[in-house]
C-alpha cells in the first residue's frame, strides 16, 4: 500500500517537472518512479535509465552521483 501511494505521488511530481521544465527533479522523479516501480517487482529499469539521461545530457555529474547512491540504497 505504501508503495502504491508513493506511485502516485512520483507520478503527480513528474507531470509537474514538465509542466515547470525542472529538469532536475524531472530526472530524480524518474528515478524513483523507478525505484518504486522495482520494489512493487514491476519492471522500473526504463525510468532509472530516463533520470539517467537527463542528468547526463544536462551534464550534472553532481547529480548523477547522488542517482546512483539513491538507487543503490533502494534497491
Amino acid at each position: 500500500m505504501l508503495y502504491e501511494k508513493a506511485l502516485k505521488e512520483v507520478e503527480e511530481c513528474i507531470l509537474l517537472c514538465k509542466r515547470y521544465s525542472d529538469y532536475n527533479r524531472l530526472a530524480f522523479s524518474y528515478v524513483r518512479k523507478g525505484i518504486i516501480l522495482k520494489n512493487l517487482h514491476q519492471s522500473g529499469d526504463e525510468y532509472i535509465k530516463k533520470g539517467i539521461d537527463i542528468v547526463q545530457l544536462l551534464e550534472r555529474d553532481d547529480l548523477l552521483n547522488l542517482i546512483m547512491d539513491e538507487t543503490k540504497k533502494y534497491i
